[in-house]
C-alpha cells in the first residue's frame, strides 16, 4: 500500500489535517491510520454525563467526515515507524509506505 500522505490518529488534529491535504491537494492519495474503530469527541468527553443524552452523542463520525474526500481509512494500530524506508508498519502486519507522513 503507498500514499501520498498518511495521517496517524483520527482525532481532532488527525482529522483536520486530512481535510486540508485533500483540499489543498485533491490528487494526493491520503489515508488515516486510526486504532479505535469507534473515537470520543475530545471535548465532548466531560459532557457525556452532564449534557449530552447518551455515550452515542459524543461518538466522533471519522468516515461521514473523511470517506467523501476520497480519504482512505485504515483501522489498525502502527506499531513501527521506518524513516528511512517511508513505511509503517501495522499490528496486522501491513505494510503503508508514504511520501508524508504526520
Amino acid at each position: 500500500m503507498k500514499y501520498d500522505v498518511v495521517i496517524i490518529g483520527a482525532s481532532a488534529g488527525g482529522i483536520t489535517t486530512a481535510m486540508a491535504a485533500k483540499k489543498f491537494y485533491p490528487d494526493k492519495s491520503v489515508l488515516v491510520i486510526k486504532r479505535e474503530k469507534v473515537g470520543m469527541i475530545p471535548c465532548g468527553i466531560p459532557y457525556i454525563f452532564g449534557t449530552l443524552k447518551s455515550v452515542d452523542d459524543g461518538i466522533l463520525p471519522v468516515e461521514k467526515f473523511l470517506e467523501p474526500l476520497g480519504v482512505e481509512i485504515l483501522t489498525d494500530e502502527v506499531t513501527e515507524i521506518d524513516p528511512d524506508k517511508k513505511a509503517v508498519k501495522t499490528k496486522s502486519g501491513k505494510k503503508v509506505v508514504w511520501e508524508k507522513l504526520v
